[in-house]
């Protein structure tokens, strides 16, 4: 099986160093974590992990990967860096591995729907010996309200797509505003579909058909269509430079939608949390990637909190300081 190739920075990995994982999602490389990367460096032994061959110039696999092999990686990655004593290269240095498998995570996007995966896997058997995650930060995607699985029907597939991409559309903000999304919307929905339909597709041309042809589609997407039909709004910022987006990029939303959906395949969907979780979003969206009934839940349970701010999708970008103060009052207060 490929292997993941991680980004160290920050301390050297010892016994007493903090561990803070980083998760980013389409089309994002590591550089999009510099503004956290800089903030927490003194502070953490930093891995940034990026969605599978978004840090590469192609794709090893001719599919892309599954939620479920996404998982594995990752997990493998992180428990291999951690054994390694940290030698993944970037700057972070190794000091030998260490009996402590805890770590922090925090991740944007679609690392937000692997995160959530993730911790539901390994927080379930608390074994000190293994891997577990003892704080998570999520960016701008949600997961469900539910602390346990249920199965879908196939008539609810199309709804659960958009859940499981960690976009399923609901009202921002906090009190009643957020509270009163609880659901999909109509709206959120049409805003949503169009775009992870369009990426889907733009994959399958490119696998089936034409590398050109699916560039040349990405392209005028990206640059016409987008700004007038994306969930994000004519403005909002797009931290990688267009120019480096491939339209192999797209593998996520063929993964959900052609090889799940149409198939009549229940994706995984991301459980409530079962470790201390801090979620931030951006309000100025079309479209936003939660509900407000996981708002609602966060609000309520003990060690956990939602906040929002006036931002777009890279709201850890356009917000770095204020995000970094609240990530940093969550983590760093045991």
């Amino acid at each position: 099986m490929e292997e993941l190739e991680g980004k160290a920075f920050g301390l050297p990995l010892t016994d007493g160093a903090r561990v803070l994982v980083l998760l980013g999602g389409f089309p994002d490389d590591h550089a999009h974590w510099q503004h956290q990367i800089g903030a927490f460096e003194g502070d953490y032994h930093i891995l940034s992990i990026a969605t599978p061959d978004f840090d590469r110039l192609r794709l090893r696999r001719k599919w892309g990967y599954e939620p479920a092999e996404v998982v594995t990686l990752i997990r493998a990655c992180i428990d291999k860096h951690l054994c390694s004593g940290g030698d993944s290269g970037g700057g972070g240095g190794g000091g030998g591995s260490r009996p402590d498998r805890s770590f922090d995570l925090c991740a944007h996007d679609w690392g937000a729907y692997w995160g959530y995966l993730l911790v539901a896997q390994l927080n379930a058997p608390k074994d000190p010996t293994t891997l577990s995650v003892r704080k998570l930060v999520t960016l701008d995607v949600g997961a469900g309200a539910r602390s346990t699985p249920r199965a879908v029907p196939a008539a609810d597939l199309a709804a659960a797509a958009v859940a499981a991409a960690g976009k399923s559309s609901g009202s921002g903000g906090g009190g009643k505003k957020a509270v009163r999304a609880q659901h999909p919307g109509q709206k959120g929905f049409l805003w949503t579909l169009p775009y992870q339909l369009t990426f889907a597709t733009i994959f399958l041309v490119g696998t089936l058909l034409s590398e050109a042809l699916a560039d040349l589609l990405l392209r005028f997407f990206m640059h016409v269509l987008w700004p007038l039909l994306g969930p994000l709004g004519r403005d909002a910022l797009i931290v990688r430079p267009l120019e480096e987006v491939q339209w192999w990029m797209c593998w996520p939303y063929y993964q959900l939608w052609f090889n799940h959906i149409f198939r009549l395949r229940a994706p995984p969907l991301p459980q409530f949390p079962s470790c201390p979780t801090l979620f931030i979003w951006g309000e100025r969206k079309r479209a936003f990637f939660h509900t407000g009934k996981f708002v609602a839940k966060l609000q309520s349970t003990q060690g956990c909190d939602a906040k929002s701010y006036d931002a777009s999708h890279w709201v850890h970008w356009e917000k770095a300081e204020q995000v970094n103060s609240d990530m940093r009052s969550f983590l760093l207060s045991d």
